[in-house]
């Protein structure tokens, strides 16, 4: 009688036992997946934390320094690549133009075997802030972007007195947007010079200038080269090409 009693309560009983140890397994996967899922988490976040540790102590990269003229002569002498020429004498590689080291002198090799030769001096007396570079794109600070120079800006103050870099003939007067106000003076035998960025201009095209005259007065900076203040930039040809105007003047 009591076997049968017994026989009834576990019939009776046992769904819910079932009900019991279901819920007894589910806890534990629960609790295992818990303890497993953190790990993972932690995996996933190393990673990323040794990046921001890497990036932090990654030195970021300066912008590039405008040069003055010392320096910019140094760096042509070093590299003997992108047409210096040193002061002891040598040759601008773009143009075939001498320095013979004692004065301001540059000597053109002409095609019939003899020595052409102009005497220059700087328009105005200033640093240059962005040296002459028709191969290597050097970095414009207005234009925030690198670009090839095939003249040199020369700092200056508005209102300062721009002279002829050598005696000649007033070729060309011209407003323009990019340079400003510009006169070009050729001095003969191929030779010329352009000075841009000025104002006052007092001169007329064909008229004789002398070495050291005032053509005009350093303007404001025109729109595109404003973030170097005012300046006056030079440039130098021979033949209808640029040469490097620290190699003509020596």
């Amino acid at each position: 009688m009591k076997r049968n009693k017994f026989r009834e309560f576990i019939n009776s009983r046992g769904q819910y036992a079932a009900v019991f140890a279901f819920i007894v397994v589910a806890g534990i996967c629960a609790g295992a997946a818990a303890l497993n899922g953190p790990k993972e988490e932690t995996a996933l976040e190393e990673p990323a934390a040794l990046e921001e540790s890497a990036n932090a102590d990654t030195p970021r990269v300066s912008e590039p320094v405008l040069t003055n003229k010392n320096a910019a002569s140094q760096q042509d002498t070093q590299s003997g690549t992108n047409g210096g020429t040193d002061t002891n004498g040598g040759t601008d590689q773009n143009t075939g133009v001498q320095s013979d080291g004692t004065n301001n002198t540059a000597i053109l090799d002409s095609e019939e075997g003899g020595d052409t030769e102009i005497v220059m001096q700087w328009p105005v007396d200033g640093d240059i802030l962005l040296a002459y570079s028709p191969n290597t794109p050097l970095y414009d600070v207005t234009l925030d972007q690198y670009r090839t120079t095939d003249d040199v800006c020369i700092a200056a103050e508005v209102g300062e007195d721009v002279e002829a870099a050598a005696g000649g003939t007033v070729a060309e007067i011209v407003e323009d947007e990019n340079k400003g106000n510009y006169v070009v003076i050729d001095h003969g035998n191929g030779w010329a010079t352009t000075y841009s960025q000025l104002a006052d201009i007092d001169l007329s095209v064909g008229e004789a200038v002398e070495q050291g005259e005032t053509i005009g007065k350093v303007a404001e900076p025109s729109i595109y080269s404003t973030a170097m203040g005012p300046h006056i930039e030079f440039k130098v040809t021979l033949d209808d090409r640029a040469v490097n105007p620290e190699a003509a003047i020596g």
